[in-house]
């Protein structure tokens, strides 16, 4: 004769909260963090927003003439030639959907609200220091 055990009652399985989702973030292989002095860019014909950032700093020379002792030893530069002007590297390229967009505004918004008010961050301002955004 089979043996008749008492099962205890298991609780029932908790579901997941259908409101709530994790999101998980990996870097790809090609991420790097840039400085960013400036974007330029506008909408797309297909009703896009396409932004490049970039960053500035001066030509680096093609060429440079050095002088040099009668000992071998080198000394100044005497001339250079390359570009002149200031170089703008684009960084980055992006396209955002109208969503995208307005939810990056929206972010950007409120982080710059907690830079300016929040006394736990220490920010240094560079009042004279302009991001260049071009039309």
């Amino acid at each position: 004769m089979a043996r008749m055990t008492r099962s205890k009652k298991q609780a029932p399985a908790k579901q997941p909260d259908s409101r709530i989702i994790t999101m998980h973030y990996a870097k790809c292989e090609g991420f790097r963090t840039v400085h960013v002095d400036g974007v330029i860019g506008g909408p797309t014909p297909q009703g896009y927003l396409h932004m490049a950032l970039f960053s500035e700093r001066l030509p680096i020379p093609l060429e440079v003439d050095t002088s040099v002792s009668e000992e071998g030893k080198l000394g100044a530069d005497v001339a250079t030639r390359g570009k002149s002007g200031v170089f703008r590297e684009i960084q980055m390229d992006a396209m955002l959907d109208l969503d995208t967009a307005r939810a990056l505004r929206d972010w950007l918004s409120k982080t710059i609200t907690l830079i300016e008010t929040d006394p736990r961050i220490n920010v240094v301002t560079q009042k004279s220091k302009n991001v260049k955004v071009e039309k």
